[in-house]
């Protein structure tokens, strides 16, 4: 195609239908157009890969914005959080659970087993009212959690999610974030349990490892135990993971659910 234009504009100049002067106009705009045109395909592809991202970034938009409901205040969770006949139905009428009624009590570990959509992270992510019940009812400790402040529920749940998000600081300030006035020795308590003191430790600076800089070097699953630390360092009597050991090896997973049994 460049050759095509190149024998079509210089024969013209040689016919003195074009001057010199309209040979360099004419080919640096040909030369700013091809341009353009051969990065489209790329341009797209990046489009592509962003609109995922830019579909959670419309979804959290469209939310509703969510008011702190008033109510009682909650010490801790003695005994149980108990699900009532609980359906939820998303606004574009997809239903994610149906009837359902459970317990959690308290001191004993609850694996939700089941395939890809199943409906195990709309489940969790009603205990701390991520999403309220389209039908049924909560109740933590025998109180309806409509009767109980918004922000009290979520005082006493730690959730830990599946996408791990971590900050460009310290391992040790990533930690202590779920628990700002930590001490240095409750943050290493936490990693131990979590299975991740043992390669922080190996690392040259240890706790204060910028992780900005080093990001690469740390696989997922390493970031997924630092996760967990701070799930387990925030003081709440309820901890939710995840799918908390999709990227770990099978002796570091066997470890986990051995340090959270007896956590618990």
């Amino acid at each position: 195609m460049g050759f095509i234009a190149f024998y079509f504009i210089s024969s013209r100049v040689i016919e003195g239908v074009l001057t010199p002067g309209d040979y360099g106009v004419l080919f640096y705009y040909y030369s700013w157009l091809s341009g353009a045109v051969t990065a489209l395909p790329y341009l797209w592809i990046r489009i592509q890969a962003d609109v995922p991202g830019i579909r959670r970034v419309f979804f959290l938009m469209d939310l509703p914005s969510e008011a702190d409901r008033s109510g009682e205040e909650l010490e801790s969770i003695n005994n149980a959080i108990t699900l009532h006949r609980v359906s939820l139905t998303f606004a574009d009428g997809r239903q994610a659970l149906d009837d359902v009624s459970l317990e959690f009590k308290k001191g004993e570990i609850t694996a939700l087993v089941g395939p890809t959509g199943s409906g195990k992270t709309s489940l969790a992510y009603l205990i701390p009212e991520f999403y309220a019940p389209t039908r049924g009812s909560i109740e933590v400790d025998g109180v309806d959690t409509q009767n109980i402040a918004l922000s009290s529920i979520r005082s006493h749940v730690s959730y830990v999610f599946q996408e791990t998000q971590l900050f460009s600081d310290s391992i040790l300030d990533n930690i202590r974030y779920g628990n700002p006035t930590a001490s240095r020795e409750e943050v290493e308590r936490a990693a131990q349990t979590a299975g991740a003191h043992g390669f922080i430790s190996d690392l040259p600076d240890g706790y204060e490892t910028l992780l900005g800089t080093v990001t690469s070097k740390i696989s997922v699953g390493q970031k997924q135990r630092i996760a967990i630390a701070r799930g387990l360092l925030k003081p709440a009597s309820v901890l939710i993971l995840d799918e908390p050991t999709s990227a770990l090896d099978p002796e570091t997973e066997s470890y986990l659910v051995q340090a959270l049994h007896e956590a618990a």
